[in-house]
């Protein structure tokens, strides 16, 4: 499985012990339940806060460890048993964990930072808007500045995941209306029970344990504490981890696409058809080697992206690569599995079906294809 990954004896370890945690805590019929009650497996949270996996890549003052080829290899592995437990862990504690030691004053890393980190202030982002998608410059959501020195939240956000079983919620709002684009904004660190929050749940084509919301901000109060970094400076706060963030979005895909390539291995050698198993057939076989090509390529792109964030390289163009190739590799290796398996992996019960339905967002979350397509192309014209 990793001919052309070397790892330390450490990372080695580490990936073996992730191996076992899956084998041991993620079984098919917890992924199927999770998947059929569109629930998140928030059980397994505090297990993975107790070996301190939350704190990859977080600076050493406050428990952090590793990097982001330690990320990768976690969420890789987890994906492989569970492809939204990675969604679950890096939305819901890792990225807020990331914001709070980062920008976070030592009054708020003191007073939050020890919940995330065990898996208990779990944190919904909120970001896009109704209108506001990949073009995050025009947000409307606006904080306006009271007579008690906090803020009063108005405006809609889209996609806000989780926000049913979240303590906290980390918002995007325009402070300054005046400033030029992205000049005026700033994040803030809220609870998520606060008064004049609203939020309809939305039905989507897959990753049902999300659970995504359509989120409404009536007046709400939000105590000047509740700031994060400095006042309309958020999209530094927003982007101070994107390679971090893509490296382990391509992590989450190759691991995903794995397992795809492994369940349509093992059935094509198995069913028979014409008196011989499918595998025989050219028409299968090149599917099998098409799917298993992708998975090496992201692989070894992942992990090469990883190794760069490490070395504190500029990753902007490589991660808007790798991001894009293994994602929709995942579509493709999920694409062909369900072709393979035909019937059989249409049906609700086969793992199949819901990587066909769920391997689609990893090309549109966290940056769409197209976006990233564009600062590839920038840099490449640019010279």
């Amino acid at each position: 499985m990793y001919p052309a990954i070397e790892l330390t004896d450490k990372q080695e370890a580490f990936r073996q012990e992730v191996v076992a945690f899956a084998a041991e805590h993620i079984s098919p019929e917890l992924v199927e339940e999770c998947d059929e009650e569109g629930r998140p497996p928030l059980e397994l949270l505090p297990k993975l806060a107790e070996r301190g996996w939350l704190r990859i890549g977080l600076p050493e003052e406050h428990g952090g460890w590793g990097g982001a080829t330690e990320l990768v290899i976690m969420l890789e592995h987890l994906e492989y048993a569970f492809i939204q437990l990675g969604s679950l862990m890096s939305r819901g504690a890792m990225y807020p964990a990331n914001v709070l030691s980062h920008f976070g004053t030592p009054e708020q890393q003191a007073r939050f930072l020890p919940r995330v980190l065990r898996g208990e202030g779990r944190t919904v982002i909120a970001i896009s808007e109704p209108s506001t998608g990949s073009d995050m410059s025009s947000l409307s959501t606006r904080a306006t500045a009271g007579p008690d020195g906090g803020w009063r939240l108005n405006g809609e956000k889209m996609y806000a995941s989780g926000l049913d079983y979240s303590n906290f919620i980390l918002v995007a709002a325009i402070t300054d209306p005046d400033a030029p684009s992205r000049k005026g904004v700033s994040v803030f660190f809220i609870d998520a029970d606060s008064p004049g929050i609203s939020a309809t749940r939305l039905k989507t084509m897959g990753a049902w344990q999300n659970r995504t919301y359509h989120c409404t901000f009536t007046d709400v109060h939000v105590p000047a504490d509740r700031l994060l970094g400095k006042l309309n400076n958020g999209w530094r706060v927003l982007g101070g981890h994107l390679g971090m963030e893509r490296a382990g979005i391509a992590a989450r895909s190759v691991g995903a696409a794995q397992s795809v390539l492994d369940e349509a291995v093992r059935y094509s050698r198995e069913r028979q058809q014409f008196g011989q198993p499918i595998a025989s057939f050219q028409a299968i076989s090149h599917k099998i080697a098409e799917m298993a090509t992708g998975v090496h390529v992201g692989r070894v792109a992942t992990y090469d992206l990883a190794r760069r964030v490490d070395r504190g390289e500029d990753i902007a163009t490589v991660s808007a690569m790798v991001k894009t190739f293994t994602t929709e590799t995942y579509v493709r290796v999920a694409d062909h599995g369900l072709q393979i398996l035909g019937g059989a992996g249409y049906l609700r019960s086969s793992a199949m079906q819901r990587h066909y339905r769920d391997a689609r967002l990893l090309t549109i979350g966290g940056g769409t294809s197209e976006i990233m397509r564009n600062v590839v192309s920038r840099s490449v014209l640019a010279g």
